[in-house]
């Protein structure tokens, strides 16, 4: 299907191009680039002045957009593989001290919430490391007793979680004993699987073989469910809902999959008149159906795959299963994991170290899902599908 509403065809390169007036495009492909970024500027030095000895509890403040989804993916994520306490705020609690780290994120240099809490962590002795553009009242807060960790690719904020979350990951790498046995993603490869996910959704590639292109093809004229069925994909739901509409114009609520089965009697047959049988209508000849068929987007990583195509089937006919592209092997393309070696006293058993790796890989596809679904967003406004 080439052309959906009034608009921009899907396959359409230039087209789309053409109508990409902000420069949409080339801004949800950065994903990559902003991984990458972020690795760089680590390997560079910039968390050098961070202590490395293992904290008390590690304070994760967010307010809004790209770096609360950030935030609540990296907590779900990694959940159980912390080995300290972890609190995701969105302002530094008042019993926050010397032992503890606080990392917060945001893109506004100016929150007077973030600029507060940066004075209350400093001034409290913990070691503050701030994600956020230089400049403005929220450095000055800092007052050089502060880590920076300004974007070097600059990308507007529903584009920027990529990028969020690699600066956090970079500061859980640098503070030992943050996860168990030192487990850490390789960043690098997660920026290289990134990339190759941006070239699949390439706007020259047609929507047959580019995933970001045949979600739109999907969604076009259905009422939208973005479901998930565990904690870290639920926030990638959440930040996909948000990106639908801030960027597609499009209403996509998020929603538990426990929640969408349960209601799925009544979401599937909202205001049917009598007599419509989906089955049987054909648009191109009776015209657009009375009310618009319910599409579920199931979204799952490559682990959770297996139950979720099972779950699916409950859905009778209304999901469309969202994973990442995998290799043969089950590897992501590009990605490479990296397993520091137990420290003495570690009691962790292979299973454990394991599950870890395994929690390392699953961030990296959480964000390959975010990047599609966001390129997504963009093909919904360019074609004017919504």
């Amino acid at each position: 299907m080439d052309t959906l509403l009034p608009g921009v065809g899907l396959d359409d390169a230039d087209g789309l191009l053409a109508a990409d007036r902000e420069g949409l495009l080339r801004s949800a492909a950065l994903s990559g680039a902003q991984v990458r970024a972020a690795a760089v500027a680590a390997e560079e030095g910039a968390l050098a002045a961070l202590s490395t000895s293992r904290p008390r509890s590690l304070v994760l403040v967010a307010r809004r957009g790209s770096a609360l989804s950030a935030v609540e993916t990296v907590s779900a994520a990694f959940a159980r593989q912390f080995a300290v306490p972890v609190v995701a705020a969105d302002h530094a609690p008042s019993w926050v001290g010397p032992l503890d780290v606080v990392i917060l994120a945001g893109d506004d240099a100016g929150d007077p919430v973030l600029v507060e809490s940066v004075d209350r962590a400093v001034r409290h002795g913990c070691e503050v490391v701030v994600v956020a553009p230089e400049g403005g009242p929220l450095q000055a807060a800092g007052s050089g007793r502060a880590i920076t960790l300004p974007p070097r690719v600059v990308v507007p904020d529903p584009f920027a979680m990529a990028g969020y979350i690699a600066a956090i990951a970079t500061v859980l790498a640098a503070l030992e004993g943050s996860l168990h046995d030192g487990v850490q993603i390789d960043l690098m490869a997660c920026a290289d699987a990134l990339d190759h996910e941006a070239l699949l959704n390439h706007p020259q590639r047609e929507t047959y073989e580019n995933p970001a292109k045949s979600l739109v093809e999907k969604v076009t004229n259905h009422r939208v469910v973005i479901a998930a069925d565990s904690a870290a994909s639920r926030a990638i739901a959440s930040h996909a809902s948000q990106i639908f509409v801030r960027i597609g114009g499009q209403l996509a609520p998020d929603a538990d999959l426990a929640d969408v089965l349960s209601g799925l009697p009544v979401l599937a047959s909202v205001s049917v008149p009598p007599g419509f049988d989906p089955i049987f209508h054909d648009p191109q000849l009776d015209g657009p159906p009375p009310v618009a068929p319910l599409r579920v987007l199931l979204l799952a990583t490559n682990r959770g795959r297996a139950e979720a195509e099972r779950r699916s089937a409950l859905l009778r006919g209304n999901a469309v299963l969202v994973v990442p592209e995998h290799a043969a092997d089950g590897k992501l393309p590009g990605v490479e994991l990296q397993h520091g070696l137990p420290r003495e006293g570690s009691r962790s058993s292979g299973a454990e170290e394991q599950s870890d790796r395994g929690k390392m890989k699953e961030l990296c596809e959480l964000m390959v899902l975010a990047s599609r679904l966001e390129m997504a967003a963009v093909y919904v406004q360019m074609v004017g599908s919504h």
